[in-house]
């Protein structure tokens, strides 16, 4: 609006200068280029008019995309939840996959048939910023013997005949030791091979697997 203002301000100047000049000159040839010289300041206004109105035009379309007010502190909440709820998921995935590792060194653990697994817990490491996150660093296994199935369970050889031994009452108490204490105790090299088998599965070193027996 102020842009036609101005232009119709100069039109009636440059109308009234134009009168002005034609009252005092002479007729002639000096008329003719008033004329001439007034119709290119009128032609240079509308220029300068139009060109003003088109760089308007294109001014009003920029506050929409590029003036908009910005909520600096609505923007680091909006950030802060996004990093909140990454962390969640992040701690529940990992967590996920803690339990799986466990219950899968406890089947790796049970293919040896000699020990019973009662516990399997598994160390990784949980730093986002380390290179070796979500990497296993260490198991922790309890163990005890497996129990064998009782005398009427085993199958009879029918070739040979049952022999009755009778024992005295001490020496059925001393057998009754012997071989709760053999049940109960793992021996050393069926530990020592389940070690070796989780080690390798895992590409650990027999250090980083321990394992603990239960009586």
């Amino acid at each position: 609006m102020e842009t036609i203002k101005t232009l119709v301000q100069n039109l009636i100047l440059i109308v009234v200068l134009t009168v002005f000049l034609e009252m005092l000159l002479p007729s002639g040839i000096m008329k003719r280029y008033v004329k001439v010289i007034m119709g290119l300041v009128v032609l240079v206004s509308f220029l300068q008019t139009g060109s003003g109105l088109l760089h308007q035009n294109i001014d009003l379309f920029l506050p929409a995309s590029t003036n908009l007010p910005a909520n600096q502190e609505e923007a680091k909440q909006i950030m802060a939840a996004g990093q909140q709820l990454a962390g969640q998921n992040q701690s529940e995935a990992l967590h996920k996959y803690r339990e799986g590792l466990e219950h899968q060194v406890s089947a790796i653990a049970s293919l040896n048939g000699q020990l019973s697994i009662k516990e399997v817990h598994v160390a990784i490491q949980d730093d986002p910023q380390n290179k070796d996150y979500g990497k296993l660093q260490e198991i922790n296994m309890t163990v005890t013997a497996r129990i064998k199935k009782s005398e009427n369970e085993e199958e009879l050889n029918p070739l040979i005949e049952p022999v009755d031994i009778q024992l005295t009452e001490k020496s059925d108490e001393v057998e009754k030791v012997n071989s709760t204490n053999l049940k109960n105790n793992p021996k050393t090299e069926e530990i020592e091979e389940v070690k070796e088998t989780v080690a390798s599965f895992y590409n650990l070193s027999p250090n980083q697997v321990k394992i603990s027996c239960q009586e």
